[in-house]
């Protein structure tokens, strides 16, 4: 009865700490009708917005996933979840440069169009 409660309540622990280091959808940009259909600088500075507002979502996300890597001690029976939010934190943080690049080409346009 004992072994059972405990097997219960790790199982139920491991589950909620793996609910942190979910995975998720790694971008949430604008449509590429909305990114296509850009002629004015507004527009394009509009554009530009978006991917900066992803690019700080992602950067929350990498930053919550490098604590969470963090809390996970190499030596302990959980460090397989340290590198899987250490490999998450990378990615988030990868996408989140990815998308201030697309800003700021967004911010280029933006000043080609108001020529």
């Amino acid at each position: 009865m004992f072994h059972t409660k405990l097997s219960l309540s790790v199982g139920l622990a491991a589950l909620l700490l793996t609910a942190g280091c979910a995975e998720h959808p790694v971008l949430n940009n604008p449509s590429a009708a909305t990114i296509d259909a850009a002629e004015t600088p507004a527009e394009h500075e509009a554009v530009a917005k978006s991917y900066e507002d992803e690019a700080r979502r992602l950067s929350k996300e990498a930053d919550t996933h490098q604590e969470l890597a963090n809390l996970y001690k190499p030596t302990s029976r959980n460090a397989g979840m340290g590198v899987h939010c250490a490999a998450l934190e990378k990615e988030y943080r990868a996408a989140a440069r990815e998308n201030l690049e697309l800003a700021a080409i967004q911010h280029e346009l933006a000043k080609e169009a108001a020529k």
